[in-house]
């Protein structure tokens, strides 16, 4: 279940309309990202075909989503809580081509660089965690769609970016388990279940809370 809700809720909020089983879309179609909710890696991109290979994912890539959703109408509201305002869910191929930028003056690895030799015990390439850039919060899931060749679809979220019920007597946490023998006891049947759903929210047709962040990205 743990695996299903996670699948479902990525599907929704990436606007993942390649998944049409609304198994993996917690029961509700997908809608895609809305056209004012989209920041590409380079201002001259339009759309996720035109994406070259060059157009990979940077912190540069976050100030710009950061910015557009400081802007947007309807406003994405940020979090405020301790220190995050937004999240950002992002392929591994793209964590793997943010720690690759280590060249440039200001990149991920030039700032790791720096907390290490400011005498920082803990960073990035050494705990394994993404840390938080410009108030973002950096998740990775190995769920992000990829949408065309070697683009993936990372994703943006304010506060109320989706919105998750479950029936009554069911609870995120807590599913109905049963058991029951077959066959004279030689088999054993096993059920899981939940009555639940979940949207990516809309206002006036147009995304709530998120932004779509689809960039170049290689995979291994």
């Amino acid at each position: 279940w743990a695996d299903r809700i996670d699948r479902s809720l990525i599907n929704l909020l990436t606007g993942n309309t390649a998944q049409t089983d609304t198994k993996y879309s917690a029961n509700n179609a997908i809608t895609a990202p809305s056209s004012t909710r989209v920041v590409f890696p380079n201002a001259n991109e339009l759309t996720e075909a035109s994406i070259s290979t060059t157009s990979t994912f940077s912190l540069a890539f976050i100030d710009r989503a950061v910015a557009a959703a400081k802007v947007s109408t309807p406003l994405i509201r940020p979090l405020n809580k301790d220190g995050v305002d937004y999240v950002c869910f992002l392929h591994p191929y793209q964590v793997l081509a943010l720690r690759a930028s280590t060249g440039t003056a200001g990149s991920w690895g030039d700032l790791n660089r720096a907390m290490l030799q400011g005498g920082a015990k803990q960073n990035a390439w050494m705990d394994g965690s993404l840390g938080v850039w410009n108030r973002v919060l950096l998740v990775e899931n190995t769920r992000i769609p990829t949408t065309t060749t070697n683009v993936y679809r990372a994703v943006l979220c304010g506060a109320q970016a989706g919105a998750f019920a479950v029936g009554q007597d069911n609870a995120p946490e807590k599913m109905s388990w049963v058991e029951e023998l077959f066959d004279y006891e030689n088999q054993l049947g096993v059920s899981a279940g939940m009555i639940y759903g979940a949207k990516k929210n809309l206002f006036n047709s147009v995304d709530f809370g998120t932004i779509s962040m689809p960039s170049y990205a290689v995979a291994v």
